[in-house]
């Protein structure tokens, strides 16, 4: 009989991963340069900026537009760096791909295949797959072990756990969304020209109730990009149209 409880635990434990994946950009440094090393910019995974160290040939009154010009390509340079560095320490089980899983067909493949190497490492261990089938309503999980199963194997009927999942306290959804909030969980949906859409999952500060919202704003996009939005602070209310928008603060 599958175990709600245990496959909750497994998703808590690949969640608390991704948090301490994130925790460790902060102790990963990259080293940006510009003009042959004359300027060397120190940097985080994150962004966050340690250093900056300055040839002594570039400490000269008559050089300050050149000098500041190369500061601002050793930085940009260590942003880049330090992009790479966060996606490589992210990828982990999503088989490279930026997210769990992913709308469509294949994507999730990708996703599998690698948790089969991670659990081919690790003896003993369980891994767990998510996918999402275009709506956020179609939701699927895989849970893996390398742990042979004990007994003869037969597919569950659904209607013996679904009970359970439906029993399962759950906030309450507003469909009209005001004020102040925190968000959940997000994501950015992308075009062929870069990000079109910021599309967040939160909680309302007033009564705790959960809503979903969407933003198209260029800076909010970028902010969703670039920095971490989980438990940020944003705020959420319904335009003329009748969609619900939120703003990171």
């Amino acid at each position: 009989m599958v175990n709600i409880g245990n496959m909750m635990k497994q998703a808590q434990q690949l969640q608390k991963k991704m948090a301490d994946a994130q925790e460790k950009l902060n102790d990963i440094e990259v080293e940006g340069v510009s003009g042959g090393g004359v300027v060397k910019v120190t940097a985080t995974a994150k962004g966050e900026i340690k250093r900056i160290n300055l040839d002594e040939s570039l400490l000269k009154p008559e050089d300050k537009e050149i000098t500041e010009d190369l500061i601002v390509a050793a930085i940009n340079d260590a942003k880049q760096k330090g992009e790479i560095a966060a996606q490589e320490e992210m990828k982990s089980v999503t088989g490279g791909l930026p997210f769990f899983g992913g709308a469509g067909n294949n994507y999730v493949s990708h996703s599998i295949a690698t948790m089969m190497e991670k659990l081919r490492e690790n003896n003993n261990s369980k891994g767990l797959c998510t996918s999402n089938g275009w709506y956020a309503t179609k939701h699927g999980i895989g849970l893996y072990s390398n742990i042979p199963y004990e007994g003869k194997w037969q597919r569950e009927d659904p209607k013996n756990y679904q009970k359970t999942i439906d029993d399962l306290q759950r906030p309450e959804i507003d469909e009209n969304p005001n004020g102040n909030a925190t968000i959940e969980t997000y994501t950015v949906a992308n075009g062929r020209n870069g990000p079109q859409m910021g599309i967040v999952i939160g909680r309302l500060d007033a009564d705790n109730k959960r809503f979903i919202a969407i933003s198209n704003d260029e800076k909010t996009l970028e902010t969703m990009m670039s920095e971490e939005c989980l438990n940020r602070d944003c705020v959420v209310a319904r335009n003329s149209d009748g969609y619900s928008i939120f703003s990171i603060k």
